[in-house]
């Protein structure tokens, strides 16, 4: 448990792991939300993390959707934002008028 990724307190695993993830050179994306559904009284439950690379965390949202579908886990969305648009593979485009010419010259 951390606050860096919503907790609502730290621990020493937690104070591990966040070193570990500093040395490292990654971001937390959580926001602080509720990821996990805790029985009444116990608080919010921030267990579930996301991490990645600070490049990408500019291009990243994170967000906890309300339906946890029977889990005691809230899904995660992660959308990632691209300004390039990628293209699918080139094929080869068959030259049609070049094999005419070929068939119609080998028939002569």
């Amino acid at each position: 448990m951390h606050h860096s990724f919503g907790s609502s307190k730290n621990d020493n695993a937690g104070n591990i792991l966040v070193k570990v993830i500093d040395e490292m050179e990654y971001v937390f994306l959580n926001d602080g939300s509720a990821t996990r559904i805790n029985r009444p009284g116990q608080g919010i439950s921030a267990i579930d993390i996301t991490l990645c690379t600070a490049s990408l965390a500019s291009k990243a949202t994170w967000k906890v959707l309300d339906d946890s579908f029977t889990s005691d886990h809230y899904p995660i969305l992660i959308t990632l934002q691209f300004n390039r648009v990628l293209k699918g593979p080139r094929y080869p485009k068959y030259k049609w008028k070049i094999e005419n010419e070929r068939k119609r010259n080998s028939n002569k």
